[in-house]
């Protein structure tokens, strides 16, 4: 009796087609799940302004590394990245949807992220369930706000994250 196995396309034709859906479900998701969030007024030149080691002046940095813009209403997102130290590739844009999960955060997008990380990118399972723990270690922070936080230091809303004895709601 022979075994079958699946065989997955090429890794990179798999990562494409994720980097395909999260382009298409940006519109998607800003339109449904952030139709009544005011966009930033600030611009990336704008956080150039701010304070070295401030969230402000980590995420310009952030941007200016990665060439990329603030995107209205998904402003929240590369604070993630810049937060929690994730880098923008496909496995790690899954694995930070994972950390959201493992602190809590239970969103649409979030769960069908991992979902489709899952079934598409199998082979990353382990830096999934990592990533996923990790999230276990930190405080759901998705409520808080972050335009206000801007002026506030990286290190210090990090230490936050994951003290477990924060409060959650400390800075909404």
């Amino acid at each position: 009796m022979q075994s079958t196995t699946i065989q997955l396309p090429a890794l990179a034709l798999r990562e494409n087609l994720l980097i395909k859906l999260f382009e298409l479900s940006k519109p998607i998701y800003r339109s449904i799940f952030k139709s009544k969030q005011k966009a930033w007024t600030i611009q990336r030149k704008d956080l150039a302004k701010f304070e070295v080691g401030s969230l402000g002046n980590d995420l310009y940095i952030f941007l200016i590394k990665h060439n990329f813009e603030v995107e209205p209403k998904l402003e929240s997102h590369d604070i993630g990245h810049v937060l929690l130290g994730y880098e923008t590739d496909v496995k790690n844009e899954i694995c930070m949807q994972f950390f959201y999960l493992g602190s809590g955060k239970k969103s649409v997008y979030s769960l069908l992220t991992t979902v489709l990380g899952y079934l598409i990118l199998p082979e990353a399972y382990k830096d999934y369930h990592k990533a996923y723990r990790y999230g276990k270690t930190a405080i759901n922070f998705q409520y808080w706000d972050f335009e206000y936080l801007l002026k506030e230091p990286t290190i210090s809303l990090q230490a936050q994250i994951f003290s477990k004895k924060s409060n959650s709601e400390l800075f909404i």
